[in-house]
């Protein structure tokens, strides 16, 4: 069981009527979710919710019990060498723990893959993922 994140970063979803819910309801809500057993999260830098999730992971020491699913922003084909780590720097400054799952949240960006293979590799071996 994974508990996405989004709605606590922006107004997200076709069925949510009432909006971004409030830190404290954020709060209650992923303690509520650690309290049932949920220790995977999904975020993204662009969801806005890295900071409120790892404010919780911090103030109840989860570092070491969190399984972190994020991703990566669009990368722009001529800067993704500078992109790529300092979103990835962002985003564990953020959690402040290790991310387990790094997603490429833009299909166009795969070919980046092939192009460029020892990069990712590179980035693997030298950050936290």
């Amino acid at each position: 069981m994974v508990l996405g994140t989004v709605q606590f970063g922006m107004d997200y979803g076709i069925a949510n009527l009432m909006g971004k819910p409030t830190r404290k309801d954020i709060l209650s809500i992923l303690a509520l979710a650690w309290e049932k057993g949920i220790r995977r999260f999904d975020t993204a830098p662009g969801y806005g919710s890295e900071k409120v999730l790892g404010e919780f992971i911090e103030a109840n020491g989860l570092q070491d019990e969190t399984i972190l699913l994020t991703k990566m922003p669009s990368m722009k084909s001529s800067n993704y060498c500078k992109s790529v780590p300092l979103s990835l720097e962002t985003s564990l400054n953020h959690l402040g723990c290790p991310i387990d799952v790094l997603f490429i949240h833009n299909p166009a960006d795969t070919g980046l893959i092939l192009k460029d293979p020892e990069f990712f590799r590179d980035l693997v071996q030298d950050y936290p993922v």
